[in-house]
């Protein structure tokens, strides 16, 4: 009786042991794929991230340029405009003899 009891318990023990190290492979191969799966996220949102980026850097580039030629158009019509005035006040004044 007590030689089955030992062999039943020791039956026991090493089921228990086998259940303890099949969890543990769960759980490593759960971690490895959650592991996997948050890496696969990142890669994927760092590809989707540069596309976009780049996208935008081009079209601020172009509005960047698009209006800075504006501007510096702009700035020469008024540039032209007090050249202007400037010569028209040079010749009114050296047009009046009362002074």
């Amino acid at each position: 009786m007590k030689k089955k009891l030992f062999e039943t318990d020791k039956h026991y023990k090493d089921t228990q042991k086998t259940k303890l190290q099949y969890e543990q492979d769960c759980r490593n191969l759960q971690n490895e794929f959650d592991k996997e799966q948050r890496d696969k996220y990142e890669n994927t949102m760092t590809m989707d991230k540069s596309e976009k980026f780049g996208a935008l850097g081009k079209d601020r580039h172009e509005l960047e340029t698009k209006l800075l030629k504006q501007f510096e158009e702009a700035k020469k019509q008024e540039q032209g405009g007090i050249k202007e005035a400037r010569t028209k006040t040079q010749s009114d004044f050296s047009s009046m003899n009362d002074l």
